[in-house]
C-alpha cells in the first residue's frame, strides 16, 4: 500500500515583502536627517532604518567600514553629524569610555 505525501512548498506569508523597507521609507524623516545631519545624515537614516526594520527598535553601532566604502564617509563626519542629530531629538547615543557609540531611530517608523 502506498501513501502519497503532499508537501506545502509554496511560500508562507508573513505580511512583510521584499520590499517592505521602500514600502515603510519615511521621505520626510529621510529629509530632516540630511538637513540636520548634513551629507552623513541621509546615510545614516538608512542604516538605522534598514536595521530597525529587520531587528527591531534597538541600540545599533555605525560600521566605519560600511560608511566609508559606500559612502565616502569618515567617523569624524559621522560623529559630527550623530551629534547635531542627537541635540534635534533625531537619535539617541550610548557612549563610553572605551567603546563604539551605540545609536537608536526615535523618529516613528510606520510597519
Amino acid at each position: 500500500m502506498t501513501h502519497k505525501i503532499q508537501l506545502d512548498l509554496a511560500p508562507k506569508k508573513t505580511g512583510k515583502t521584499k520590499f517592505s523597507f521602500i514600502m515603510n521609507y519615511d521621505y520626510k524623516a529621510a529629509a530632516s536627517f540630511t538637513k540636520i545631519g548634513g551629507k552623513a545624515g541621509t546615510p545614516i537614516y538608512n542604516y538605522l532604518k534598514l536595521k530597525k526594520g529587520m531587528n527591531g527598535d534597538n541600540f545599533y553601532v555605525l560600521p566605519n567600514n560600511h560608511f566609508l566604502v559606500r559612502y565616502g564617509l569618515v567617523r569624524q563626519r559621522i560623529a559630527e553629524s550623530l551629534i547635531l542629530l542627537e541635540a534635534a531629538g533625531l537619535v539617541q547615543l550610548q557612549k563610553e569610555r572605551g567603546k563604539s557609540t551605540r545609536v537608536r531611530l526615535v523618529t516613528k517608523v510606520y510597519d
